[in-house]
């Protein structure tokens, strides 16, 4: 079992999901760019560094947590701090040996990754998480992982991921957890769009749209923002980051995706249509709001308003 590893990416879930470990008993050496949030992580009990390469010196396995694989090259290869920059031979004698990127990073830079990484003599996992709860969901173990790896190496580093995930699933090798991630980020994305679509319509209509939701719900319609995300948040009037991720990371996944199936030659025009109305959401409202304002984009089109917190 795997007792010590590094964090680089100490933001909201990144510094969840590394205060998890160390609640689990493992040793976390971790850095960020961000000064409050190494601070953050310290007072969580994770041993602050100075720089990726001072995590890559102490620690066999390190996660990589970063909103876009730009970042995680930057991570990985920058030629002053680097994680790769110190691997290879240096790793031999106790340095890193594998990353774990949680990144939702992009299926066409993975390659370029893995290739550099395996020339540095250093393994990689993709491994984006999903599921229900975000940073909470981390902080109880509860996510799911999307991991893209040889079965070898899973089973190396399976027993530290459960710590983390209470739902790993194994898509197949390298690179396969990030186009499994961007095809489901897609799909959330017309989800959200198409239930606020509906909602929206139903309520122009005079119906009440919690009696909607909780009918869709038991019916063939259902999908996980009838489930979760309107009952829980849109419905009350909640838009917070905590009823959803940033709106820009939804807009990078969904155009993941959609380039992604042009580069197969997999035909995807609802898809490139649901990434456009995403691209015109953010556009309007900002990227830094959570992904449920896109139902309130649309409820201020037709003239609606969800709850009492919605102003």
């Amino acid at each position: 079992m795997i007792r010590e590893v590094g964090f680089v990416g100490l933001g909201s879930l990144g510094a969840a999901i590394a205060h998890r470990l160390v609640t689990q008993g493992i040793e976390v050496h971790g850095y960020d760019l961000s000064a409050l949030a190494r601070d953050r992580a310290a007072a969580l009990g994770v041993a602050v560094v100075d720089s990726p390469m001072d995590v890559a010196r102490r620690c066999e396995t390190v996660f990589v947590c970063a909103p876009s694989s730009a970042q995680v090259l930057e991570i990985l290869f920058d030629p002053k701090s680097g994680l790769a920059a110190y691997g290879s031979a240096e790793a031999l004698s106790g340095g890193i040996r594998s990353v774990i990127d949680l990144t939702s990073g992009d299926p066409a830079k993975t390659s370029e990754i893995v290739e550099r990484l395996g020339d540095a003599g250093i393994r990689y996992l993709d491994s984006p998480v999903s599921g229900t709860g975000g940073a909470g969901a981390a902080a109880d173990g509860c996510l799911t992982l999307l991991v893209g790896a040889s079965a070898d190496d899973l089973a190396v580093h399976r027993p530290v991921l459960d710590l983390i995930g209470s739902s790993v699933h194994h898509l197949g090798p390298a690179g396969s957890g990030h186009v499994a991630k961007s095809l489901n980020n897609l799909l959330v994305a017309a989800e959200m769009i198409l239930t606020s679509e509906v909602v929206v319509s139903a309520m122009k209509a005079g119906l009440d749209p919690a009696a909607l939701v909780d009918a869709i719900q038991a019916s063939s319609g259902r999908n996980f923002c009838t489930e979760y995300r309107f009952p829980e948040f849109v419905l009350r009037g909640n838009f917070s980051l905590e009823s959803g991720g940033a709106s820009r990371l939804l807009e990078k996944d969904c155009a993941q995706a959609v380039t992604l199936a042009r580069t197969l030659g997999s035909p995807m025009p609802a898809g490139n249509v649901i990434a456009e109305l995403v691209r015109i959401a953010v556009a309007d409202y900002g990227g830094e709001l959570a992904s449920t304002n896109i139902a309130r984009l649309y409820a201020q089109w037709a003239g609606v308003r969800f709850g009492d917190g919605d102003e």
